[in-house]
């Protein structure tokens, strides 16, 4: 046996090796416990507990297009009526397994989350498909050279395949942001003022689903929405995989 076949054969030995002592364990994204496979995400227990919103019509809600705030009755409590709204479709709320689940997506690089994500959320619409378009909550181009993707744009792109209604590339984020997952609701819409511009134009009379992960005080949807209609969408409804309570 020449050097080269006893080298090639060492490192299939200690390849092997290493993916037996040192191969990561697949472990619960909930609950953290070790998981049979690593083509799971969420053990049995996890799974169980998940309680999707749309069983129901509750993930189906009307967010005022002035503060946010979810409409119960004819007009807001800040005076926006009930007819300019957004209508958002969530697929559960923002708590745990669920909430791990989308910080994995967003921060640790786990897109092989998205596809059971996009399913989800298609789910959230309970058959509607009465959309022109589906666009995403554009990221700044250095958070997403950082992070290295953006998640909303990921899912839309998976919407749209699986949904065949065609995908644009319509927002962008005109000035760097602070997170807003890390300022409080009063701060949150004052930190998204002027932060979006349009960049597809493409949009006048048409129906715009706006595609984002998570949907808390609603400032995002709001902001984009706002741009989106000011620049001839006929409608902008949301849909997003949770919502906060």
């Amino acid at each position: 046996m020449n050097e080269c076949m006893k080298e090639t054969r060492f490192k299939r030995v200690k390849n092997l090796l290493n993916d037996f002592f040192f191969a990561p364990k697949a472990n619960c994204l909930g609950c953290m416990s070790a998981l049979g496979c690593d083509k799971d995400f969420l053990c049995a227990k996890c799974y169980a507990s998940l309680s999707p919103l749309y069983l129901t019509y509750s993930g189906i809600t009307h967010i005022c297009n002035l503060c946010g705030s979810e409409i119960k009755n004819k007009a807001c409590k800040c005076g926006g009526k009930v007819k300019n709204a957004y209508t958002v479709y969530s697929a559960y709320r923002f708590e745990q397994p669920v909430s791990t689940i989308v910080k994995a997506f967003k921060y640790r690089s786990s897109t092989k989350l998205s596809v059971w994500i996009a399913e989800q959320m298609i789910l959230a619409l309970k058959g509607e498909c009465d959309f022109d378009i589906i666009t995403f909550v554009p990221m700044h181009f250095l958070r997403k050279v950082s992070r290295g993707y953006n998640q909303s744009e990921i899912l839309a792109k998976l919407i749209s395949i699986r949904l065949n209604i065609p995908f644009k590339d319509t927002l962008k984020r005109s000035r760097y942001t602070r997170k807003q997952a890390s300022l409080r609701a009063s701060l949150r819409k004052r930190n998204l003022i002027n932060a979006f511009k349009i960049v597809n134009k493409d949009i006048k009379g048409k129906h715009v689903l706006l595609i984002d992960d998570v949907r808390t005080t609603g400032s995002t949807i709001i902001e984009c929405a706002k741009i989106l209609k000011e620049n001839g969408a006929g409608k902008v409804s949301a849909l997003t995989l949770a919502c906060g309570k």
